[in-house]
């Protein structure tokens, strides 16, 4: 190899692979924190996860930023927290070829609502047009917990009906909480999610 070759890869080709690989992991990084929200104003308890005070004046760049690339709209600070699940709290997948329990004391809130979506974000199609459970609906155990059955066949008790042969994702909203305060959301414990059974 020539001299002036050397100095072609010294002074151009090396500088020019260098930046590409940095740019490359940089835009990686940066998907990653605003998919996952690694450091900023992404909270998660056991299974659960979401983004709060999204559209508080001091959200961070990366939360305004997720929900903008996302075309997503979040809801109002301080009158609602929003949290999805889309693993139970063993860290696997919600298949539809199981049923599940999700149960414990639901956060404080004069509202809640427990719904569940397929993988792509749309309600579950079923006879009994059952779509969510609320804090109207359900009905409570005596010592306050709740206790609320998926599954693709009916069940007896609270049961809300999820989808043969697909994933799925649980979403618990809660409105008008005292979690929306970064006091009470620092301590905050969701509901279990635990798989009873999977059908072949």
């Amino acid at each position: 190899m020539r001299r002036d070759d050397n100095r072609v890869i010294r002074y151009f080709l090396l500088p020019l692979m260098c930046g590409l690989i940095a740019w490359a992991i940089g835009l990686a990084s940066a998907n990653l924190a605003l998919d996952r929200g690694f450091g900023f104003q992404k909270k998660s308890s056991g299974p659960w996860s979401g983004w709060v005070r999204a559209t508080a004046p001091t959200a961070d760049p990366y939360t305004q930023a997720h929900f903008g690339r996302n075309g997503e709209l979040p809801p109002p600070p301080l009158e609602s927290l929003f949290f999805t699940a889309q693993a139970d709290s063993v860290g696997a997948a919600l298949s539809g070829a199981c049923d599940y329990v999700i149960t414990g004391q639901f956060p404080p809130a004069r509202h809640w609502t427990l719904t569940v979506f397929d993988a792509d974000g749309s309600l579950i199609v079923n006879p009994a047009n059952r779509y969510s459970h609320s804090n109207a609906t359900v009905v409570y155990a005596t010592d306050g917990r709740v206790e609320v059955t998926l599954s693709a066949l009916p069940q007896p008790g609270n049961w809300l009906p999820i989808a043969t042969g697909k994933d799925h994702i649980f979403a618990l909203a809660l409105y008008d909480s005292p979690l929306a305060t970064e006091a009470f959301l620092a301590d905050a414990v969701l509901p279990d999610i635990r798989r009873i059974r999977c059908r072949s």
